[in-house]
């Protein structure tokens, strides 16, 4: 089984590089998609212990690198890639137990073998903790969406993905399991192997916030995130389910605003401008809002 990692990074620091460099421990495919609009020190660092480093001197997104490493790794014929954002920690042991898991499984119909994913708060000295897990750890769980970062992918399943909208951001890993769901492939949660999941910016770990799932965002990540599930939700109108599920999220993320955020109006505000784009056919990259 030849095994890849895909990663993109954007304005990298020395922590990101020492990522990079463990991943190279476990292979030497690992692409890097450096969505930096300038080079400094540290892209050269990441660039000079790379085989395969892309850079194109401005932002393409999260669609635009994932269908770069996409084609990169069926190109160089990997089995299996496993895709991360840059600020993610992935224990090198729980990598080493999906391959291991991977290569025993029978089932020809998994597209993403996904880890027991549990989201990160903070405690009062800004620490990270670990909230619950998504699922029974002694269970495997068939599940319609994963987050990209941690997923590990069936390269022969990839190309039918190509080429992702230009979403740019938000909602671009539903674009994928939407995808493979669509094609009757499966996502299979393992139960056993996990990952620690941070979303936006930490929140305080308490019952309220636990309760809630809050999760702080900046107002143009809600414009992507309405603008994107908009989107998906015209594209898979005639899936009852995967529609539901998307409806779902567009109120959880005016409840988040509402209980959880600082800045109600602006935010709200950011939710309506992504709507308006939707409305207008405009995708790619949003430009900075007021």
């Amino acid at each position: 089984m030849i095994f890849g990692i895909g990663v993109i990074v954007y304005n990298p620091n020395v922590q990101v590089l020492e990522r990079i460099k463990k991943y190279h421990q476990l292979t030497k495919y690992v692409i890097i998609f450096d969505n930096s609009e300038n080079i400094t020190n540290i892209n050269k660092r990441i660039e000079a212990v790379s085989d395969k480093y892309y850079f194109r001197a401005e932002n393409i997104g999260m669609s635009g690198a994932l269908n770069q490493i996409f084609k990169v790794s069926i190109e160089i014929n990997l089995d299996i890639l496993l895709t991360m954002d840059q600020d993610s920690e992935f224990d090198k042991e729980e990598i080493k137990k999906m391959l291991y898991y991977i290569s025993k499984s029978k089932e020809k119909n998994i597209a993403i073998f996904c880890p027991n994913y549990r989201k990160l708060y903070k405690d009062t000295y800004g620490n990270p903790v670990p909230g619950k897990f998504s699922i029974a750890q002694k269970e495997n769980k068939n599940v319609s969406f994963s987050m990209t970062s941690g997923s590990f992918m069936k390269v022969s399943l990839l190309e039918q993905l190509l080429p992702l909208s230009d979403l740019f951001i938000g909602y671009v890993d539903h674009e994928v399991c939407y995808k493979l769901v669509e094609n009757n492939k499966r996502i299979l949660m393992v139960g056993n192997i996990f990952f620690d999941q941070e979303v936006g910016e930490l929140v305080n770990n308490n019952l309220f916030n636990r309760f809630f799932r809050v999760i702080h965002h900046k107002k143009i990540r809600y414009a992507y995130m309405f603008r994107n599930n908009m989107y998906l939700s015209d594209v898979y109108k005639n899936n009852k389910q995967l529609r539901n599920k998307l409806r779902i999220n567009r109120i959880r993320l005016l409840i988040n605003i509402l209980v959880g955020e600082n800045k109600k109006i602006e935010k709200i505000k950011g939710c309506l401008m992504g709507m308006k784009l939707y409305r207008e056919g405009k995708y790619g990259k949003i430009e900075e809002m007021e």
